[in-house]
């Protein structure tokens, strides 16, 4: 890997024991391999950090930063923001997967598209197994379907935080909310549009996204919701 990876998979983590290492071996098997993958773990009581730090030592990719306690998603995603060394950042998780050419296709979108601030794709919805249950597409971005949330927290124009991906400069001058430890990625989509930010796309599906009871999205859903009025 050069001294400027291409990309910079960047994840904030809590307690992901029993996910990460799929997730690290699925990142692993990305076609496009100049890439860095980082990980912020946000004061975790059980083995993720280890679990992290054992890749690491295996390969040079990977690194691990932790929080002395848990702050958050909001000043999480800022912090970890800091530390990518690639123009892209790519945002990733700790319980999910993606497409192997999910690299590869964002970083030839932003070269092809040197106007673009923001890019995202479709994916699905799965079980705890990964089996597909939803198929979420990506829609050509509209700020109006944007600023329009119902009152489940979603909005016409929904775009995955996990597959999105940002101007590596974008998202330090445009940060998440830090007051917000949960449902964070919705108000980052309202700031990076009202900034004047240019969204772009894909109809290919960049990853799966496991919808499980104990995560934010559920356990914490009308934090999430609360939060989705901005």
């Amino acid at each position: 890997m050069s001294n400027k990876p291409l990309i910079s998979f960047t994840g904030c983590v809590f307690n992901k024991e029993s996910y990460i290492s799929e997730t690290i071996e699925n990142l692993l098997q990305q076609t496009l391999k100049d890439v860095e993958i980082i990980f912020l773990d946000d004061g975790s009581t059980d083995s993720t950090p280890d679990i992290i730090q054992w890749y690491a030592k295996k390969d040079k990719r990977i690194r691990l930063y932790r929080n002395k306690r848990n702050l958050g998603l909001g000043k999480s995603w800022n912090i970890i923001q800091k530390y990518a060394k690639a123009k892209i950042t790519a945002i990733i998780s700790g319980d999910d997967i993606w497409t192997p050419d999910r690299g590869q296709i964002t970083y030839d979108y932003f070269k092809n598209h040197k106007d673009c601030d923001v890019f995202y794709g479709g994916f699905y919805f799965t079980d705890y197994n990964l089996n597909p249950i939803e198929w979420k597409p990506a829609i050509p971005f509209s700020k109006k379907k944007l600023l329009t949330p119902r009152k489940d927290g979603f909005c016409p124009q929904f775009i995955g935080h996990f597959v999105m991906a940002v101007k590596t400069q974008v998202g330090l001058k445009v940060p998440y909310r830090e007051a917000l430890k949960v449902g964070v990625d919705y108000p980052f989509l309202v700031d990076l549009a009202n900034a004047g930010c240019k969204f772009g796309w894909t109809t290919k599906p960049l990853g799966y996204a496991r919808l499980l009871s104990s995560g934010v999205s559920l356990s914490r859903r009308q934090e999430v919701v609360e939060n989705s009025k901005v």
